[in-house]
């Protein structure tokens, strides 16, 4: 007769050990370790806590330097003149910052602080600067009305000091009213940029 042959069954049990830990391995790869990158990813965001400056602290500290550092009014009301731009240039910053629409505000100021150079001897100049100054107010009064009520007394402020520019006086002759209208209208920008 013929002799049959019977193969014993190996175990699946290795087999089955074996899975297990391809499993375990694949789960540690893909799901443990990204976990940690996470975290890591949440260390470097949390780490760099550098704030870039924006267009309006560049702006405010540019006309905030320039009042410092300037504070001498010649004939040539040079200073005068650079000081209304930097000026009109940090409204613009500030107020688009917080997106207050005040541009078309500005052009006549500009056009205000341009003519005070144009000829040195011209006795309009206080007029000029003050026109130039309750634009500008109206454009701060916009932007602090909108979005920084709490600054209401600087604005206050920065309204009444240019109100002591007096037409039809000589702009050398009040030169300290002219100073305290800029010095005032940084102090109200640079609150304003700091909320």
């Amino acid at each position: 007769m013929a002799e049959i042959k019977i193969k014993k069954k190996q175990p699946i049990w290795p087999w089955l050990l074996l899975l297990a830990g391809i499993l375990a391995g694949l789960y540690y790869f893909f799901v443990y370790d990204e976990n940690d990158a996470i975290v890591d990813k949440k260390e470097l965001v949390t780490e760099d806590t550098t704030v870039m400056p924006t267009v309006a602290d560049e702006k405010v500290a540019e006309y905030n330097q320039f009042i410092a550092d300037n504070s001498e009014m010649d004939l040539d009301h040079e200073f005068s003149n650079n000081a209304l731009l930097k000026l009109i240039a940090a409204t613009e910053a500030v107020a688009n910052s917080v997106n207050v629409d005040i541009n078309a505000d500005l052009d006549t100021a500009r056009a205000d602080a341009d003519y005070i150079t144009k000829d040195p001897m011209d006795g309009n100049h206080a007029n000029k600067i003050k026109s130039a100054g309750e634009i500008i107010v109206q454009a701060l009064t916009k932007v602090q009305t909108q979005k920084f009520e709490n600054l209401s007394t600087e604005l206050s402020d920065v309204k009444s000091s240019v109100n002591k520019i007096q037409n039809e006086t000589l702009t050398l002759e009040q030169k300290a009213a002219v100073k305290d209208f800029f010095k005032r209208a940084g102090e109200l920008l640079t609150n304003m940029n700091q909320q």
